[in-house]
């Protein structure tokens, strides 16, 4: 079975979404997801690769307003070749990214000990590879 990896800015462009989606990443770690925070500059595109041959690309986050709201785009598409691309795509930008651990002090931890520590709780040398 593949992994399941998960790219991130490593800054948001929203600080407040830059905290909120943090307070939940414990839970992806203990499932087995990999996370990576990538540099700068901020990507808002969205990129889902399966199985070699099914791929999601486009703008739109997974939420009611930005499906239903916002004027943002997927595009489904088959096929290997293009999953393949894309995926040494994903490749290339792992290289430069920084991968979250359970063991990064601030950047993983249960909700409850993020809202405690407050928006500013997850600090940038620990969480944004500075």
């Amino acid at each position: 079975m593949a992994a399941t990896v998960i790219l991130l800015p490593s800054k948001n462009n929203l600080p407040f979404v830059h905290w909120a989606s943090r307070a939940l990443w414990w839970q992806l770690l203990q499932s087995g997801c990999h996370i990576w925070l990538t540099l700068p500059p901020f990507n808002h595109s969205k990129l889902t690769v399966v199985d070699s041959h099914w791929v999601l690309l486009g703008s739109a986050n997974w939420d009611a307003r930005s499906l239903r709201l916002n004027f943002e785009l997927n595009v489904e598409c088959y096929g290997q070749e293009l999953a393949r691309n894309l995926g040494v795509l994903v490749e290339r930008k792992l290289h430069g990214a920084r991968e979250v651990t359970l063991a990064v002090p601030g950047c993983a931890d249960d909700p409850w000990e993020a809202a405690r520590r407050g928006p500013r709780g997850c600090s940038r040398r620990s969480c944004d590879g500075r």
